[in-house]
C-alpha cells in the first residue's frame, strides 16, 4: 500500500492528462494538485467517469522544462463524511514518449482495490522537439 496522499513525479517537458473512474457505491473523491493547479473528482458508481470541480472528465496540464509533483489524496464518504482510502503503489508505465501511471484505490473491506482508479497520461514534447 501506498500512503495517502499519494505522489508521482511528472517528468520534465511533458504535456498530458488525468482521468479518474468511480467502480463503488460509496462516493469517491480525489484532490489533485499540480504546481499552482489544483482540482477535485467527485463520482459514484461502478465504471462511471469522476468529474472535476468544473464538471470536466478529463484535468489537462501543460508541459514545463522542469519535472514536477503531482499529489494525490484519494478520499471515500460512506455516510460518515469523508475518510481516506486505502491506495495501492502507483503503476508506471513508460514507452517510446508516453509515461503512465495507474492508481486505484479501496475504500472499505471488500479489497476489490478499484474503487477509483486514476490513470495520468504524460507525453514528452522533447521526443519530437516541440518544447
Amino acid at each position: 500500500m501506498a500512503s495517502n496522499p499519494v505522489t508521482v513525479t511528472i517528468p520534465a517537458n511533458c504535456q498530458g492528462q488525468i482521468t479518474a473512474i468511480s467502480n463503488a457505491s460509496y462516493t469517491q473523491r480525489v484532490d489533485i494538485k499540480l504546481d499552482d493547479l489544483s482540482t477535485t473528482f467527485t463520482g459514484t458508481g461502478e465504471n462511471v467517469s469522476m468529474t472535476t470541480t468544473s464538471k470536466s472528465d478529463v484535468f489537462l496540464f501543460m508541459p514545463l522544462s522542469t519535472e514536477r509533483t503531482c499529489r494525490l489524496t484519494f478520499m471515500f464518504d460512506a455516510g460518515k463524511g469523508w475518510q481516506k482510502a486505502f491506495v495501492n503503489n502507483p503503476i508506471k508505465t513508460s514507452k517510446g514518449p508516453f509515461t503512465t501511471y495507474s492508481i486505484k484505490s479501496e475504500d472499505a473491506n471488500d479489497n476489490d482495490n478499484n474503487d477509483t482508479d486514476v490513470n495520468i497520461v504524460c507525453f514528452s514534447t522533447s521526443a519530437f522537439g516541440t518544447t
